[in-house]
């Protein structure tokens, strides 16, 4: 920790040092997306598929959690699928889900576009970096 503070790594650096992997956030997000397609391609009977649907449409009561797993698992949706409603509904991603390969390339191609931003805004660091350190003319 003492060499962290005193190098000032950042999480860019070790992210770059590990050939630019994404931020932890985007490994939550893949990791749920891969799960609510389990879920729904479970057995129809499965504990899990049987609470997907199951919210409680109450507010939280003070000093109680503000993410539930129906939050947790609409941040993920509207993340990976901007287009789906507030509510997201079942008729607006269910279908997708029931298609494993689909799914799959779902989040496949949402990690490549994260890697790929990534990977731009490390080369306009890197060109901001070069134009600053030009030398000014003299007069």
């Amino acid at each position: 920790m003492k060499r962290v503070q005193e190098e000032k790594i950042s999480n860019e650096d070790i992210r770059r040092t590990f050939l630019n992997i994404p931020t932890i956030n985007t490994f939550f997000t893949r990791r749920t997306w891969r799960y609510i397609g389990k879920i729904v391609r479970d057995k129809q009977n499965s504990f899990q598929k049987k609470l997907l649907g199951a919210w409680i449409h109450q507010p939280h009561k003070p000093g109680c959690p503000q993410n539930s797993t129906k939050m947790h698992f609409l941040i993920t949706l509207k993340t990976v699928l901007p287009g789906i409603s507030d509510k997201g509904l079942f008729k607006e991603w269910h279908g997708l889900a029931k298609d494993e390969n689909q799914w799959d390339s779902i989040i496949t191609d949402f990690i490549e576009t994260q890697w790929n931003q990534m990977e731009e805004e490390e080369e306009a660091e890197e060109n901001t970096e070069d134009t600053d350190m030009t030398p000014n003319d003299e007069p």
